[in-house]
């Protein structure tokens, strides 16, 4: 895990999410947010990006394939 990032629920799946300076925000409240604008508009948001390749210790991968 990187330093200043915390594992956070991102539609219903553990995803390393960075924290904001002075933790202005909860990790899990700015997924939330984004998850928000996804299924608002989500043609919008880059499917490609694999957010959930680093996952918690113990998780199985949800990618194949090089990263």
């Amino acid at each position: 895990m990187n330093p200043g990032s915390v594992f956070a629920p991102f539609f219903g799946v553990p995803a390393l999410t960075m924290l904001l300076i002075n933790r202005l925000a909860r990790a899990t409240a700015l997924n939330r947010g984004i998850e928000d604008a996804v299924n608002t508009c989500p043609e919008q948001y880059l499917w490609a990006y694999k957010r959930f390749r680093r996952r918690p210790e113990g998780m199985p991968k949800l990618y194949q394939g090089p990263l």
